[in-house]
């Protein structure tokens, strides 16, 4: 059986500098709450071009 959205939730407390749990959450949940997630790890990841960056702070 797949993992709750609350075990995941708990799974990223216990694990605040691992991007996973937080993406597997947001595939979860989608929508608008999931997006921002995603964004949010992506800007906190880097790498990204001053475009790309401006783009996903717009959304």
């Amino acid at each position: 059986m797949p993992p709750s959205a609350s075990e995941i939730l708990a799974e990223c407390a216990a694990n605040p500098d691992d991007d996973a749990p937080r993406l597997v959450w947001a595939d979860l949940v989608g929508g608008e709450r999931g997006e921002l997630v995603v964004i949010q790890c992506d800007l906190a990841r880097g790498g990204l071009t001053a475009a790309e960056a401006r783009v996903r702070r717009q959304r």
